[in-house]
C-alpha cells in the first residue's frame, strides 16, 4: 500500500514507512484489522494542494486518486 503525490510522483508512504522528510506527514492505520490506511498532512498549505494516489500493489494494481483542495480564509 502506497501514497504518492502525483505532481512530482514522490512516494509519500509505502507499507508502514513514511518516505518524506516533511514532518507534517503521517500514516494512520485504523480499523479492526488495521485495513484503513490514511495519509495525514498537518497544517496544510496551498503547496499541498493537488492530487494524491493511493495504490495497492496487487495484480491488477488497484489505485484511487484523491484531490486535495486547500481553501484560504
Amino acid at each position: 500500500m502506497s501514497w504518492i503525490r502525483r505532481k512530482d510522483l514522490h512516494i509519500m508512504t509505502s507499507g508502514d514507512h513514511v518516505y518524506t522528510s516533511d514532518t507534517r506527514v503521517n500514516l494512520l492505520r485504523e480499523g479492526k484489522f488495521h485495513d484503513t490506511w490514511t495519509l495525514k498532512i498537518l497544517r496544510v498549505t496551498q503547496k499541498d494542494a493537488g492530487s494524491y494516489e493511493c495504490q495497492v500493489n496487487t495484480e491488477p494494481k488497484i489505485t484511487t486518486i484523491l484531490h486535495l483542495v486547500v481553501l484560504s480564509k
